[in-house]
């Protein structure tokens, strides 16, 4: 049975153009006799659809498959594994992590990557640090720059939004 590494972005263009490029840096570098599958988890636009065709264009080896909505992520890769071929590497980004279980269940290896830059990779492994040290949200601290290791000092208007609001930065230092 022929492998295949599969591929899972979370939503977005900003998310699929980062994964399909390391799909590529896969195939060219390290494993030319698997295909690349692409699992994408929304309906694309129509310029997302004019990129995948691009890809598809240049790129043969990297195929795309919609899930929709009545798909489930199970479903799909019990399909892959039963036709001709056999994941070999589940790639998730990490705003999928719950795709995990899934790979876990069917013991296919899997591994975690976060496309975004090495700044949001500092302030999300830092948030859980901030968490414990502070008791207000930080729009709070209007008038206060934050510290984090690696980056230059933070005021409250350069934090992503979702980190401004004590209870959802709860979530991210859990």
């Amino acid at each position: 049975m022929k492998g295949t590494i599969v591929l899972h972005p979370a939503m977005g263009r900003g998310h699929l153009v980062p994964m399909v490029e390391l799909g590529k840096f896969i195939y060219t570098h390290h494993h030319q006799n698997l295909p690349i599958k692409i699992l994408l988890p929304s309906p694309p636009n129509s310029t997302t659809l004019q990129y995948i065709a691009a890809v598809s264009a240049t790129t043969p080896s990297i195929t795309f498959h919609h899930l929709s909505p009545s798909q489930h992520l199970l479903h799909v890769l019990q399909t892959l594994i039963s036709q001709s071929s056999k994941p070999k590497a589940f790639i998730l980004d990490f705003f999928n992590h719950s795709a995990a279980d899934v790979t876990r269940t069917l013991k296919i290896p899997t591994y975690y990557y976060f496309p975004n830059s090495a700044s949001c990779v500092a302030l999300f492994l830092y948030t859980p640090t901030i968490h414990y040290n502070t008791k207000k949200g930080f729009s709070s601290y209007s008038d206060t720059l934050r510290r984090i290791p690696g980056l230059p000092p933070l005021s409250p208007e350069d934090m992503p939004t979702s980190l401004l609001d004590r209870r959802s930065f709860e979530s991210f230092a859990n």
